[in-house]
């Protein structure tokens, strides 16, 4: 992790993102560029204003917290999705991190929309931070299919957190049975178990590549425990996100539980604009 990504709209809620991204950089010794988008839909006349009250805003809420941190603030003006997905290109952003407003409103609708636009086009990992920053993150959900999706989403995740509680979710559906002489309760055994040894292979595969990425002959030792859930993924990320009271969510955009397949669906806009806890979004 070199070079962060921050984009603020300047908004209370947004300052958490810039807390959780000031506490990445410090963590991981990487350069952090603030990045402030001034609509260029505002009337030409006051975009130096905006843009010199944004810069002393930024300022203001960062003074005190950048000891040891190399950080630069940065104002443009053009449409906010476009713009920090330039800028993340530019700087070779490693991670973009942004902020969701906690309750609905006409203001939460317009920085939703912003979010997936930049999770739909970004070709880096995107952190979406709703909660406050006091805290490192200690429970973390990974969503996981079998592919090499899940597996790069997996490895982001336990480099980045290497200490934290896992838990490796997979949702699945049964088909349905005709006669071909198993029972439903025979054959959804048969294929929790095979769950079961995809995601043991898939663990040990990402520690092997981790281990190999760092150069060392032994591989970490993580706290992981695995769960199988029945369920359409939204309905069953909802119930395990509020139930175990994660912090962070992590998943992948391709893949059975890839939140792409979902955002045409009015309860996956949702879930995106207003998520139990904050969610990782890797490529």
């Amino acid at each position: 992790m070199k070079n962060i990504l921050v984009a603020t709209d300047l908004s209370a809620r947004s300052d958490r993102a810039i807390q959780r991204a000031l506490k990445l950089a410090k963590n991981y010794g990487a350069k952090l560029t603030i990045l402030h988008v001034v609509d260029e839909d505002n009337p030409e006349s006051i975009h130096k204003e905006l843009a010199k009250l944004a810069k002393k805003e930024i300022f203001t809420a960062v003074e005190g917290k950048t000891q040891n941190i190399d950080y630069k603030i940065e104002v443009v003006t053009g449409t906010p999705h476009l713009k920090i997905l330039q800028v993340a290109v530019k700087i070779k952003a490693d991670l973009i991190v942004l902020g969701l407003h906690r309750h609905a409103s006409q203001d939460q609708s317009i920085m939703g929309q912003v979010v997936q636009r930049i999770i739909k086009n970004s070709l880096k990992p995107v952190l979406v931070v709703k909660e406050r920053t006091e805290f490192e993150y200690k429970k973390i959900l990974v969503a996981l299919d079998f592919n090499s999706h899940s597996k790069s989403s997996l490895k982001l995740a336990l480099n980045l957190f290497p200490e934290a509680n896992f838990t490796l979710l997979h949702s699945y559906f049964m088909p349905i049975l005709g006669s071909i002489g198993i029972s439903a309760n025979q054959l959804e055994q048969e294929y929790k178990e095979y769950c079961e040894k995809e995601i043991a292979s898939t663990v040990k595969d990402v520690s092997k590549d981790i281990a190999k990425s760092h150069k060392t002959k032994t591989e970490a030792t993580y706290k992981i425990k695995n769960k199988l859930i029945k369920g359409p993924i939204i309905e069953v990320l909802k119930e395990e996100l509020q139930s175990s009271k994660q912090q962070l969510m992590v998943i992948g955009t391709h893949g059975r539980s890839g939140i792409s397949k979902f955002l045409s669906i009015n309860v996956a806009e949702n879930f995106l604009i207003d998520p139990p806890c904050d969610v990782l979004v890797t490529i």
